[in-house]
């Protein structure tokens, strides 16, 4: 990976997001580059004239920019290379538009998840960015400080969408010699998994990667929420990785109306993937 989108808005949110790129940038060799969407307010009733408005715009443009430039200096200094990107628009259009334009690989942004998975997820910038973006987007909570990832938890359906994302976390794997562990969890409301789809999903992952750190795990529970936290605290995860698609495990736990904490959700990262 050679190219880490890291979006700001100058928080301290922002800035605990920008700290984790910084050390997963310096063991992936990447640059980085970090982008604000600057939001210009809108126009009193008294409109001004358009010379004024445009004297703001390019005001705010030119405060973002430095501010930017400042923050980069911080990269610069690890022996990072970072470049900075603005624009005027909303904010996960700009970031989705941008990263894309700049070739990133990986979109590493802040969020807060204090007031349960529903303002987690829905109804923020992150939650926007994870279901249009198709660069990975890696979440990362409040107050998570850097560690090296050291054990890695995919909630997998089985789809055979999984397997393109699978070698991107293989690779990731590999740079720290993690754990890597596969989970299904089987509902009643979804559809039957036998054991039999379970081993031929167990024997594709192992024909396919040579990764000898991967194990497999298959639990039964109603609450698919309650699974994942509950296994991924047991193993002491660093990492927990879902895809996106409506299709798939993480469309059908978040489009629930999931209104209590998660308290996973608040410690570990979340590296999502949009199939």
């Amino acid at each position: 990976m050679k190219h880490i989108f890291v979006p700001t808005d100058f928080s301290e949110n922002a800035q605990n997001a920008f700290d984790y790129a910084l050390h997963l940038a310096k063991k992936y060799h990447s640059s980085i580059t970090l982008y604000h969407a600057c939001q210009i307010p809108a126009s009193s009733v008294h409109r001004p004239a358009p010379s004024i408005i445009e004297k703001e715009k390019q005001a705010i443009i030119i405060e973002t920019r430095d501010k930017l430039r400042s923050i980069c200096q911080k990269s610069m200094d690890s022996g990072i290379f970072c470049n900075i990107e603005l624009s005027v628009s909303p904010v996960s259009e700009g970031i989705t538009a941008t990263s894309e334009k700049t070739g990133a690989e990986l979109v590493i942004m802040g969020t807060t998840g204090a007031s349960g998975i529903s303002k987690w997820l829905f109804g923020s910038t992150t939650a926007e960015v994870i279901q249009n973006s198709v660069i990975p987007v890696l979440a990362i909570p409040i107050k998570t400080t850097y560690r090296p990832i050291e054990k890695i938890v995919f909630a997998t359906d089985y789809r055979d969408s999984d397997f393109k994302f699978i070698g991107k976390l293989i690779n990731l794997a590999s740079l720290f010699q993690s754990e890597l562990r596969f989970l299904h969890v089987q509902t009643e409301e979804g559809e039957f998994r036998s054991e039999a789809l379970f081993d031929s999903f167990r024997r594709k992952v192992n024909a396919l990667f040579d990764y000898r750190k991967t194990y497999f795990h298959l639990t039964e529970k109603e609450d698919v929420v309650d699974a994942i936290n509950n296994f991924a605290n047991y193993y002491g995860a660093d990492l927990i990785s879902m895809a996106t698609s409506k299709q798939t495990l993480f469309g059908r736990i978040f489009s629930k109306s999931i209104t209590r904490e998660m308290a996973y959700i608040t410690k570990i990262p979340l590296l999502a993937f949009n199939s």
